[in-house]
């Protein structure tokens, strides 16, 4: 049986349309949440217009952009940390290049489906974005599906949750 999940992008920005993204297998913490802490962490490294990258900032380079992007291990995608759409290209592409072809966009909305007494979502991951880029980083919680009394409904868990549960899981192997 597939642990599906979806990955949620939500932006401050009331411009942007908020993402969803599908995910069939491998969304347990261990896998597809260990993924996206990392992923999160890389958005400002990724995004060639955030503030680390500027003078002064954590990866700014006094040499060419060509150069820089010959050094540079990440994928360089312009506002990636705050663009929902740009964010679940990433995302796409990161999880097609690791084989992981059972994702895509989707509009389904699990906490609707409970409602509804149905959902085979066990796994929501919610990507938060600043409305400006200086205004910080993307964040990251989880939220795990649990049945009580018959009645199920998602249990939210901030990323540090997220991050010990993974190391949690990682000791029991």
């Amino acid at each position: 049986m597939s642990t599906r999940a979806i990955i949620r992008i939500e932006s401050e920005e009331p411009d942007f349309k908020n993402r969803s993204i599908y995910c069939h297998g491998d969304g347990y913490p261990e896998f597809l949440g260990r993924f996206l802490v990392g992923l999160v962490a890389r958005l400002p490294m990724m995004d060639v217009n955030h503030p680390v990258r500027k003078p002064g900032g954590k990866l700014y380079w006094k040499a060419s952009v060509f150069q820089a992007l010959d050094r540079n291990p990440y994928l360089f995608c312009p506002n990636a940390s705050y663009e929902p759409d740009k964010i679940a290209c990433v995302i796409i592409g990161e999880l097609w290049r690791m084989q992981y072809l059972g994702t895509y966009l989707t509009d389904r909305i699990p906490e609707e489906e409970i409602e509804k007494d149905w959902t085979d979502i066990e796994h929501v991951y919610v990507i938060k974005t600043p409305r400006y880029l200086s205004q910080g980083k993307p964040t990251l919680t989880w939220k795990e599906l649990k049945d009580g009394e018959k009645k199920q409904y998602y249990e939210e868990h901030s990323m540090g949750e997220l991050i010990q549960a993974i190391r949690e899981e990682r000791k029991r192997r």
